[in-house]
């Protein structure tokens, strides 16, 4: 008997609401076992009957109960993919005569997102012989498989009751097997993520999912020769393919046709989604067959949500398919080795955020806010009513490839920068403030004052608050060394850091080449409220009146009131920086705390709670890059040590002195300071209790 559940699901009427009866939750493995997914809500006991009864697992002996509301909004209102396989009982892909091909053993893997396992099972599956389409980088394959969960079908050998599939596999012929792994690995995440943007509260409007993939493996002889072949697997379905966004900041800004359907209220969605069209033509171009759509708010608040719901370390993007079930999904996360080539990690989550809209949906979801200039946020509302911008489009609908060209030439562009300045200033023997070269810009402090973005420094009520609302963490403990290492930079912060470089750049899609100077501006204030060192550092160097050349480079700020706001604001960055694990910071602060408390032994005490917190930054160093830029700051390891060492005579404690200046002195030795290790020998035996001395 063929699984017909689904066939039946459309007839339940009975409404949960109403019932008072017990509900009855299936276990995984009964859902496994049926080959449906687990459903969104408990069942009534009729309901789990009729789940039984059409799967054919057990007969029929009396009148039909009727059928719970719940299974109904299972398959439309959760729109699972697992419930949306078949929608009539005939087979669509009954004229290719599939079933006819030969029968093929093949391994099966499904990676178990939960272990972070893969898991391989034997199947039977019958593949046509040549694709029916393909795009730029994959050919794609009607294929059928042999259901694994229904005996009776083994039994009888129905291939042409089985389910349909397109078999994927890539054009390239040096594409290594791990490439297979990250599409499905990827699908199956997001599969995850899916699951609990559907369980958000407060829950969405309309629920999504992606088809369930898995990896088939099976052996063919190619001219003579036993080959090994991989192909990306999911079931087929029909209706009209819709691209949303991409990897790369493209967002689908089509019109809007009403309110209710920018609501979510009243959008029509496909019932069944198809990934290549059963009718295009062979060897047709997957990509021609995208239907272009009014914009839709789930597939981008979707996006959104997995960036909160991964705490910032991962977003899933390229979000297609027809109606709120997807696939083939890309993931940026801040592990940019991770996901394959694809994974643009923080620099593509700052695409994303540069051109989508923060609408409605969003705020219904309370999905955390990403702040945006007053500029940017008017590019995006000047997009938003415009259907298929062709500037958009054009610029970002290219390969990963592309758009990594992209980012990389905005990197080197900041680069170049560097270099000019740094070359401006040396010819010129002047320091970095004082160097005006014929790229440098000025930026008016007066300006960032007006766009607000200060104000998430301040350390007030209205500060904290506005911290929130902007998306951003909330501020370190300050004045108080980080115990059990330095904290690890916060995404957010990372993105609002590459939000800098792109602005500053012209790199991002909706400036057209033309760089936001202002803008630039705006998020490093972001990183720095959300404690990204190198946007502390910069800011810090702006508001001392020198340039940002590590973020900035040739951007000082001007204006009347800098020297007021530098006296406001760079004690707190300097305890931001420290709390952030900056060694100079560390030391800097700890010398303030040092000279300005009565009791001198006290204050050296706290004070050298932020010296060992250097020294573990300071240790750490590894590349001559570091150490160097420890050096300037007075940071090198001999210097910590020895300023440790006067600390803790400030605090009486003559014998951990000499033994930090014995630490100082072979430091200094390991540096080639030799005459300095001389000294600093010196004052370890001076230093030494005398029962030290006579040993």
């Amino acid at each position: 008997m063929s699984f017909t559940f689904l066939q039946h699901a459309e007839s339940l009427e009975e409404d949960l609401t109403t019932s008072t009866g017990p509900r009855y939750a299936p276990h995984a493995e009964l859902c496994h076992f049926l080959g449906c997914e687990e459903p969104a809500a408990p069942l009534t006991r009729d309901a789990l009957l009729a789940l039984l009864l059409s799967a054919g697992v057990i007969d029929e002996i009396a009148p039909k109960a009727p059928q719970s509301l719940a299974v109904r909004r299972w398959q439309r209102g959760g729109h699972s993919a697992a419930a949306l396989r078949k929608k009539h009982s005939g087979d669509v892909w009954a004229q290719y005569e599939i079933h006819k091909r030969p029968t093929e053993l093949a391994i099966r893997w499904d990676y178990d997102v939960v272990e972070d396992k893969w898991r391989s099972t034997e199947t039977l599956i019958k593949m046509e012989a040549t694709p029916f389409a393909h795009g730029a980088m994959r050919e794609c394959y009607r294929m059928k498989k042999m259901s694994q969960v229904n005996a009776s079908y083994f039994y009888r050998m129905n291939w042409e009751d089985c389910n349909n599939y397109v078999a994927k596999r890539y054009l390239a012929k040096d594409v290594i097997d791990d490439v297979y792994w990250t599409d499905i690995k990827m699908q199956m995440v997001s599969k995850r993520y899916a699951r609990q943007y559907n369980m958000r509260i407060p829950p969405p409007p309309k629920k999504v999912d992606f088809l369930q993939a898995f990896v088939i493996e099976v052996q063919r002889v190619v001219d003579g020769v036993t080959t090994r072949m991989l192909f990306c697997v999911e079931v087929h379905v029909d209706g009209d393919y819709t691209k949303h966004s991409n990897n790369s900041g493209f967002v689908q800004l089509g019109s809007y046709e009403s309110a209710a359907e920018s609501s979510e209220e009243s959008c029509q969605t496909p019932e069944l989604p198809r990934r290549e069209p059963t009718g295009a033509p062979s060897g047709g171009d997957i990509s021609s067959t995208l239907v272009h759509h009014h914009y839709r708010s789930t597939p981008h608040a979707f996006s959104r949500f997995t960036f909160e719901a991964s705490q910032g370390k991962l977003m899933i993007v390229d979000i297609q398919g027809v109606g709120d079930i997807y696939t083939d999904p890309q993931i940026h996360s801040v592990d940019s080795a991770a996901f394959g080539e694809g994974n643009l990690s923080v620099g593509g989550m700052a695409l994303f955020f540069s051109t989508a809209h923060y609408d409605n949906l969003c705020k219904q979801l309370r999905l955390p806010y990403f702040a945006l200039s007053a500029d940017e946020k008017k590019r995006i509302e000047g997009q938003r009513f415009e259907r298929n911008s062709g500037t958009t489009t054009d610029l970002l609908s290219g390969a990963s490839t592309a758009v990594r060209d992209l980012i990389k030439a905005s990197a080197d562009k900041l680069a170049a920068r560097r270099l000019s300045v740094k070359s401006a200033s040396s010819s010129s023997n002047q320091a970095p403030s004082g160097s005006r070269g014929s790229d440098h810009i000025e930026l008016d402090v007066k300006l960032l004052l007006e766009s607000g973005a200060l104000k998430l420094l301040d350390d007030d009520d209205d500060g904290q608050a506005a911290r929130r609302q902007a998306g951003l963490p909330e501020a370190p403990p300050l004045m108080v060394a980080p115990a059990g290492g330095v904290p690890a930079p916060s995404p957010v912060g990372l993105v609002h850091a590459k939000l800098v470089e792109f602005n500053l750049t012209g790199a991002l899609p909706l400036l057209e080449g033309q760089r936001d100077v202002l803008s630039a501006g705006f998020h490093l204030v972001c990183a720095a409220a959300a404690n990204e060192p190198r946007a502390l550092r910069a800011l810090r160097s702006l508001l001392r009146g020198l340039s940002a050349d590590e973020l900035m480079p040739g951007v000082s700020l001007s204006g009347e009131n800098l020297e007021k706001l530098g006296a406001q604001y760079l004690p707190r960055l300097n305890a931001r920086l420290a709390a952030a694990g900056d060694a100079c910071a560390m030391l800097e602060l700890a010398n303030q705390l040092a000279a300005h408390e009565a009791d001198e032994a006290a204050a050296a005490r706290r004070a050298l709670g932020w010296i060992d917190a250097a020294l573990t930054v300071a240790v750490k160093a590894t590349s001559d890059e570091e150490k160097a830029d420890l050096a300037m700051g007075r940071c090198a390891l001999y210097q910590l040590y020895e300023r440790q060492a006067e600390l803790c005579r400030q605090a009486g404690d003559d014998r951990a002195a000499s033994e930090s200046y014995a630490s100082a002195s072979e430091a200094a030795l390991e540096a080639g300071k030799t005459k300095i290790a001389m000294t600093l020998q010196a004052k370890s035996e001076e230093c030494a209790p005398q029962d030290d001395d006579c040993v």
